[in-house]
C-alpha cells in the first residue's frame, strides 16, 4: 500500500455518513475494497479495466483524459483519485468530469506523489530530472495504449489552479509527514516560502497561488493528500 493510498484511506474512515464514492482510476481495485468495507457504495473506472480484480463492483472502461465518465451528474457524494492525475496528460478532463458527477458540496479527495517538496525540487536542480519513472515512463499496465503508460509531474499549484478554475475550492492538503530535508533545509524553506508570497501580487487575477507553496507540502514527505469541495 502506498503513502498516498493510506492519506485517503485515514481521511476517509473520518467522514459519516459514507455515501456514494467512485474510484478514478480504479487500478487493481485495493482502495475500492478498502472503501466498500468502510460501507461505502463504490463505482470504479479505469483506462485499464484488465487489471482490476476485485469481485462484485464492474470496473468500467474510461481514458480520463477525454471521455466523459459514465455516470448521471451530481451522483457521487464522492471522487477518490489515487496515484492517477498525474498518470494523465489531460487532468483537466478528469477533474471536469469529477465535478460534473459530484452533488453539490461534495468531495474530490486525490492522493499523489509530492512533486513540490524541497527534496524533489534539489533533486530537479541536481540531477535535471524529477525521478526515475517520469523518464523510464514506467507503468504496470495490461494494455500498450500510450495514454495507459503515461507520467507527468503534476505539482500543487498546478492541481490547485485547475481546481479552483473548474468550481472547486481547495479545503486541505496535507503530507505522509516532514522529511528529513525538510527540517534540515528548513531556512531554505523559508525563502521559498518568502518568495511565494511575494509573488501573489503579481500574479493576483492570472493564477491562484494560495496553495502554490504550502509549508506541509514543501517540507513533506513522498506523497500529498488535496481535499477539495465542489462549490
Amino acid at each position: 500500500m502506498s503513502g498516498a493510498q493510506n492519506l485517503v484511506l485515514n481521511y476517509l474512515s473520518t467522514i459519516n455518513p459514507k455515501g456514494r464514492l467512485l474510484d478514478m482510476p480504479a487500478g487493481q481495485g485495493y482502495l475500492a475494497e478498502r472503501t466498500r468495507n468502510m460501507g461505502f457504495n463504490v463505482d470504479c473506472c479505469d483506462i485499464d479495466p484488465e487489471l482490476f480484480r476485485l469481485n462484485g463492483i464492474v470496473c468500467r472502461k474510461v481514458n480520463l483524459n477525454r471521455d466523459s465518465l459514465p455516470y448521471e451528474s451530481e451522483s457521487f457524494d464522492f471522487v477518490v483519485s489515487v496515484g492517477g492525475l498525474h498518470r494523465l496528460f489531460n487532468p483537466k478532463n478528469a477533474i471536469a468530469e469529477a465535478w460534473r458527477v459530484l452533488v453539490p458540496r461534495g468531495l474530490f479527495i486525490i492522493g499523489l506523489k509530492n512533486y513540490s517538496s524541497i527534496r524533489r525540487r534539489l533533486l530537479f536542480l541536481i540531477s535535471g530530472f524529477h525521478g526515475r519513472n517520469i523518464i523510464t515512463q514506467s507503468c504496470h499496465q495490461t494494455i500498450e495504449d500510450p495514454e495507459a503508460n503515461f507520467r507527468f509531474p503534476i505539482t500543487a499549484v498546478h492541481l490547485s489552479n485547475i481546481l479552483q478554475n473548474i468550481g472547486f475550492s481547495v479545503q486541505e492538503i496535507k503530507a505522509d509527514g516532514i522529511s528529513v530535508e525538510g527540517v534540515i533545509l528548513f531556512p531554505l524553506v523559508l525563502m521559498i516560502k518568502a518568495h511565494s508570497t511575494m509573488r501573489r501580487s503579481y500574479y493576483s487575477g492570472k493564477m491562484y497561488m494560495e496553495f502554490s507553496d504550502p509549508l506541509p507540502v514543501l517540507m513533506g514527505k513522498k506523497y500529498i493528500l488535496v481535499v477539495s469541495q465542489k462549490r
